[in-house]
């Protein structure tokens, strides 16, 4: 797990790897694509659209082990399985890659910038 505090208010989300029910009730969508590998879980559907653009979906749909990210106030978690000792700065230093790639209309409606 990498917990990461950033300076904004982020709404409550959860951008989770589909487990076999959530694919299922997804339907027909490409696996490699976002809506293929992700599900979505949040009360506020419009600041997450304000956060997972098509840049972020994009960038997520390709990531390596899928991580399951919430969002919660001024916190960022990214967690996964248990990974080679290799592979931990490469997932670290994607916590940051998440946290620059939030659209600046989203970091300006949440009140903060980078």
């Amino acid at each position: 797990c990498v917990l990461c505090e950033v300076p904004f208010r982020l709404p409550a989300l959860q951008i989770t790897p589909h487990n076999r029910l959530s694919l299922a009730r997804q339907g027909r969508v490409d696996p490699t694509s976002f809506e293929g590998r992700y599900r979505i879980v949040t009360r506020d559907t419009v600041s997450a659209d304000a956060i997972l653009d098509t840049g972020m979906k994009a960038w997520l749909a390709q990531l390596e082990p899928l991580p399951r990210i919430e969002l919660s106030q001024r916190w960022v978690l990214f967690h996964t399985g248990l990974l080679p000792a290799d592979d931990i700065p490469e997932f670290v230093t994607s916590v940051f890659m998440f946290v620059i790639r939030i659209p600046d209309d989203a970091l300006v409606r949440f009140g903060g910038t980078l």
